[in-house]
């Protein structure tokens, strides 16, 4: 495959994974770490989930923020290309985003809820780069349960796919629904790994932030 064709097919999932990274990294930051359970934190009661649920789907700038990061990025690389560069495409982008994100966390939390787990990441208890970076990945796939042990899970994954199903449904008619939704569930996955690593990162990230203010 020539160069100029590679890039221009893994040049999308940067994007798209660019802006899965921006988004995620509003709210790692936040002075309230909605996104990550620290160890010995009490079990969630409903209020408290509903909290999160709120605020991570809706009630924040971080909500707002990956919706019009997303829709831009989406603008920018002209997907779906039916759609047009145009204010009207813009529209239909902001839809989507704001309708997957919804989708996505609304199965995760309400899973999540069902079966006990925490969703919130939890950050790796070791010193090793390496190591922190593999709990990252196997956060895609684990939980907390009400003792607090992080177990196997499908929860994230099955939000992850639930919004890119959604996502591709409202994509124009000539998409497949199956085909599609695979695909943007895939790169929702990838959007997962990156948010772990924010939220794993974020307290040495916040440590050289302030140091540059200085």
């Amino acid at each position: 495959m020539p160069i100029r064709h590679l890039i221009q097919v893994i040049r999308p999932l940067v994007l798209f994974l660019a802006a899965g990274a921006i988004a995620a990294f509003a709210q790692p930051f936040a002075a309230n770490e909605w996104r990550v359970r620290e160890p010995g934190d009490k079990p969630l009661t409903g209020e408290r989930r509903w909290q999160i649920y709120t605020h991570n789907a809706f009630a924040s700038p971080g909500a707002a923020t990956r919706v019009v990061i997303a829709s831009t990025m989406a603008q920018i690389v002209n997907g779906p290309n039916e759609w047009q560069r145009s204010w009207s495409g813009y529209g239909k982008r902001v839809g989507t985003s704001a309708l997957t994100f919804t989708a996505q966390d609304t199965v995760e939390h309400g899973v999540a809820a069902l079966t006990g787990r925490d969703p919130r990441y939890q950050r790796c208890q070791c010193a090793s780069v390496w190591k922190r970076v593999g709990h990252s990945f196997t956060g895609i796939f684990a939980s907390v349960d009400n003792q607090g042990h992080r177990r196997f899970d499908l929860t994230h994954v099955g939000g992850a796919y639930a919004g890119g199903y959604v996502a591709a449904s409202m994509y124009p008619s000539n998409y497949s629904v199956a085909v599609k939704g695979a695909q943007l569930g895939h790169r929702m996955v990838g959007q997962l790994f990156v948010a772990n690593l924010l939220a794993e990162f974020s307290p040495e990230m916040r440590k050289l932030f302030r140091r540059g203010k200085k």
